[in-house]
C-alpha cells in the first residue's frame, strides 16, 4: 500500500471526547485549518455536508439582526447616524460578533476555500434515467466532469438518473473539487470494483478515488481521458477497467498485525496528541468508523470496511496501477495483479 495515502477516523474515542455525533462543522473548520497548515497534499472528507447547520441561536440572533437594521442607525456597518448612540452602535457590533461566531457554514466554508485542497463527495442513484433531470447540477459540481470522452467501443459506464446527496452550495462552492462515492455491489453483497466514471444523461463523473488521485498529481478532470469501454487515464497512469470502466480494486492486506493503511483517531490529531506535520504531503482521508455512524462493506479483506478506508484502497489502487486486470488469454478467466 502507499504510504502517501493515510487517514484520520472518526472513531468511538472520538466521538466520546468530541461530543455526539453530528459535531458542529466549527469542528471541522479547525482540522481543516490543521492540516493546511501541516502542508498535507490533498484531504478527502467523506462527511456529507448536504443540509445547512443551523444552530438554534443563530435564528434568533438573524431576526434581531433584521429587526436591529430596519430601526437602529448605522446598524448595517455603515457609519452611524449623527443622532445615533455608542450603545447602539455596540449592540449591532455584539450581533454582528454573535451572528459570525454561530455561523458554522461560513466557517467551514472559509476554512475549504483558505486551504484550496480538501474534496468533498457527492452520490448518485444508479440506473437508466426515464426523462431530463429535474435541474441541471451546480456549477461547483460540473466543473468536475470528464470535458474529452473518446467513443472506443461505444460500451457505457454505469448510468445515473439522479443526483442524491451534494454539499450545500456554501460548502460546495468552497471545496478544491467534489467526486461521487457511488460503489457497484456484487450479487453476494461485496464490493471489489469500483466505477471510475458515472454517467449522468450526457455528462461524465470520476470517482471521489480517482479525483483525490488526480489532485495528489497536481492534475484535474481536464487531464482524465475517457476512452469508453476501454479504459481511463489520468496524466500518464493508465487505469485498466472493464467495459463499464470500473476498476477492480487491490486490497491490501493487513501485515503483521498492523492494518494496511495508518490510521490516526481524529481526536488525537484534533487535540494536538499527533502533531499535523504528520501529515505533511500526504492524501488525508477523514470519514467515520465509529459505531452506528455511515455504513460499512464487505470486501476481499474484511467483512465491514468503512467507505473512508475502501477509499485508501482504491487510491493507492490508483496511484500505484495496482489492479486485477482480465488475463489477455481469453480461454483463461484467471484475474492477475497488474503493475503496469
Amino acid at each position: 500500500p502507499s504510504d502517501k495515502v493515510v487517514v484520520i477516523a472518526i472513531d468511538d474515542a472520538s466521538i466520546r471526547n468530541i461530543g455526539r455525533w453530528p459535531w458542529s462543522r466549527e469542528v471541522h473548520a479547525k482540522m481543516t485549518e490543521m492540516l493546511a497548515g501541516a502542508k498535507a497534499k490533498v484531504v478527502g472528507n467523506l462527511v456529507f455536508f448536504r443540509e445547512p447547520q443551523v444552530d438554534a441561536g443563530l435564528v434568533y440572533i438573524n431576526k434581531l439582526l433584521e429587526i436591529f437594521g430596519k430601526y437602529a442607525p448605522g446598524a448595517d456597518g455603515s457609519p452611524p447616524a449623527a443622532n445615533g448612540s455608542a450603545e447602539l452602535v455596540q449592540l449591532g457590533t455584539l450581533l454582528r460578533e454573535a451572528e459570525d461566531s454561530l455561523n458554522t457554514d461560513r466557517k467551514l466554508s472559509a476554512s475549504y476555500a483558505k486551504a484550496n485542497n480538501v474534496l468533498l463527495p457527492m452520490l448518485f442513484e444508479l440506473g437508466n434515467p426515464r426523462g431530463k433531470p429535474d435541474k441541471p447540477l451546480p456549477e461547483f459540481v460540473t466543473k468536475n466532469r470528464v470535458p474529452k470522452v473518446d467513443q472506443g467501443t461505444g460500451d457505457t459506464p454505469l448510468p445515473a438518473s439522479a443526483a442524491l446527496s451534494l454539499p450545500i452550495d456554501d460548502i460546495g462552492n468552497s471545496a478544491a473539487a467534489i467526486g461521487h462515492l457511488n460503489a457497484n455491489v456484487d450479487v453476494d453483497g461485496g464490493i471489489r470494483t469500483e466505477p471510475l466514471v458515472v454517467q449522468f444523461f450526457d455528462q461524465y463523473y470520476p470517482s471521489m478515488s480517482m479525483m483525490l488521485a488526480a489532485k495528489s498529481l497536481n492534475l484535474g478532470p481536464e487531464d482524465i481521458k475517457v476512452t469508453l469501454g476501454q479504459g481511463v487515464q489520468i496524466g500518464k497512469l493508465r487505469i485498466a477497467t472493464d467495459s463499464a470502466l470500473q476498476m477492480h480494486t487491490y486490497f491490501y492486506k493487513d501485515r503483521e498485525g498492523r492494518p494496511a493503511f495508518r490510521v490516526d483517531s481524529f481526536f488525537d490529531v484534533y487535540s494536538g496528541k499527533i502533531k499535523p506535520e504528520t501529515f505533511q504531503d500526504k492524501i488525508v482521508l477523514i470519514g467515520p468508523t465509529a459505531a452506528g455512524v455511515g455504513t460499512t462493506s464487505v470486501t476481499p479483506v474484511s467483512p465491514a470496511m468503512p467507505p473512508v478506508l475502501t477509499l485508501a484502497h482504491s487510491v493507492s489502487s490508483i496511484l500505484q496501477e495496482h489492479f486485477f486486470v482480465a488475463s489477455e488469454d481469453r480461454k483463461s478467466t484467471r484475474l492477475n495483479s497488474s503493475h503496469t
